[in-house]
C-alpha cells in the first residue's frame, strides 16, 4: 500500500455512469461490484444522479477498502414520499488496510454522505466492538436461517479442508443425500402440490402485484411494481461458464458459474394463493420473497422444495421466520441452523423508524 497514492472516491450514481461509458484500459480504479451489479444500480428507480451507491479507498489502482450503499425510502402512509435512508449493503477491507485507520475513514464519508440516515441490516459479527462505539442502536433482532435438504458439499469442503482430489466425492454424498429426503418428502409433496399450478416469471405482472402488495403495507421500506421488478430484475446475473480471466474481481459479484433468479406464482383453482422468489449461486439460493397466508404457507413450502431440489441446490438461507417454520415442519431436511443478526440504525435515523422487525425483502440487494 502506497500512502502517497492513497485516494478517497465518492461514487455517485453520475460517476458510475461516466466510469462504465470509459474504455476499460482508462478506469484508474476497479469497482467493488460486477459491471452487471453496476448498471443494474442504475437503473434503480428514484435513483438520483448524486445519491452516493460507494465509498473507496484506492492505492495503486488497487482497492483497499469501500463502503457500498444503496438509497430507499421508508413507508409512510401520510405521505406520498417517505425518508430517504441508505442501507450500507457491505462494509469492507483488504487485510492490508485493516490494521489502519482508511476502513474507519471509509465508514465515516458514507455516514457524512448520506446526512447519517443509514440502516445496516445484519452487519458482521466481527464489527460488533466497532458499532459499539459508534451512535448506532440495534433496532429489531432475527434468526437468519440456514435449512439444507441434503449434505452440502461446499459446507463439508469448507469445514474439514478436504483436498480438491475428494471433490467428486463429496459431490456424491451431496446427490445421495438429497435423493434419499426427496424420496422421504415425496408422498407429502404430491398431497401439497397435486391441485396447485405454477407460473414462472421474469418481472411482476399487475396480477402478480395485485396479490402480493396486501402483503408488504407493514415493511419498513416503501415498495411498488417499479421497485420490485428492479429487485428481481435477472440482468443483475450472469453465468460465466469458463471462469478465466481477471477481469472482474469484485468482491459484490453477480457472476458465476451457475448463478440466476427463480421467480413464480402458486395457483389453486385459478387463484393465486402464494409467491416466491429466490436466488441462487451454485448450490445455495438466498430467499428474495416467500408470501403467502398461513394456510396455503405449506404448499408454496412444497412448492419451492420442488424447485430448489430439481436445481440441485442443497440449501437455502432466509430470514422469513414463517417460511422457516413451515418449511421444517412440513417437510424432512437433512439439518436446520438458526443464527442470530441485529439490525440496526444510525440514532439521526431512530425517530423515523416505525417498526421493529425487517422484512426479508426489507434491504435484500444480493
Amino acid at each position: 500500500m502506497d500512502k502517497n497514492d492513497l485516494q478517497v472516491v465518492l461514487l455517485t450514481k453520475k460517476e458510475l455512469l461516466k466510469y462504465l461509458e470509459s474504455p476499460h484500459e482508462q478506469r484508474k480504479y476497479p469497482l467493488p461490484f460486477s459491471q452487471n451489479k453496476a448498471q443494474w444500480l442504475l437503473d434503480k428507480p428514484e435513483l438520483d444522479e448524486n445519491d452516493c451507491l460507494a465509498v473507496m479507498a484506492v492505492s495503486g489502482g488497487k482497492l483497499l477498502s469501500f463502503a457500498h450503499l444503496v438509497p430507499d425510502f421508508l413507508s409512510s402512509p401520510d405521505q406520498d414520499t417517505g425518508t430517504k435512508i441508505y442501507w450500507i449493503v457491505q462494509w469492507w477491507a483488504a487485510p492490508s488496510a485493516k490494521s489502519t485507520v482508511i476502513s474507519t475513514y471509509v465508514f465515516s464519508e458514507a455516514l457524512r454522505l448520506s446526512n447519517n440516515m443509514v440502516l445496516t441490516k445484519a452487519y458482521e459479527e466481527n464489527a460488533d466492538t466497532f458499532y459499539k462505539k459508534q451512535p448506532f442502536s440495534v433496532i429489531g433482532t432475527m434468526d437468519r436461517h440456514t435449512i439444507f435438504i441434503g449434505v452440502a458439499k461446499d459446507m463439508v469442503n469448507q469445514k474439514l479442508r478436504l483436498p480438491k482430489w475428494l471433490s467428486p466425492i463429496t459431490r456424491w454424498v451431496e446427490s445421495i443425500s438429497m435423493k434419499y429426503y426427496n424420496a422421504i418428502n415425496s408422498s407429502r409433496i404430491y398431497t401439497l402440490t397435486k391441485d396447485l399450478d405454477l407460473r414462472y416469471m421474469n418481472q411482476l405482472d399487475v396480477e402478480a402485484w395485485n396479490f402480493i402488495e396486501p402483503y408488504l403495507q407493514s415493511d419498513l421500506v416503501a415498495k411498488n411494481l417499479a421497485q420490485i421488478n428492479w429487485q428481481l430484475d435477472p440482468r443483475q446475473y450472469v453465468s460465466k461458464p469458463w471462469n478465466h480471466g481477471k477481469m472482474d474481481d469484485s468482491k459484490i459479484r453477480g457472476f458465476a458459474e451457475r448463478i440466476g433468479i427463480v421467480n413464480f406464482l402458486v395457483y389453486r383453482d385459478g387463484k393465486a394463493i402464494g409467491f416466491a422468489s429466490f436466488h441462487y449461486i451454485h448450490s445455495t439460493a438466498y430467499m428474495k420473497y416467500c408470501i403467502a397466508n398461513d394456510a396455503d404457507m405449506p404448499g408454496v413450502c412444497a412448492c419451492l422444495y420442488k424447485n430448489l431440489y430439481e436445481l440441485n441446490i442443497s440449501y437455502m438461507f432466509t430470514d422469513n421466520q414463517t417460511l422457516a417454520e413451515h418449511f421444517t415442519k412440513t417437510l424432512s431436511v437433512f439439518y436446520h441452523y438458526r443464527q442470530t443478526k441485529k439490525s440496526m440504525a444510525h440514532n439521526a435515523l431512530h425517530k423515523e423508524l416505525q417498526v421493529s422487525q425487517l422484512a426479508e425483502q426489507d434491504g435484500h440487494f444480493i
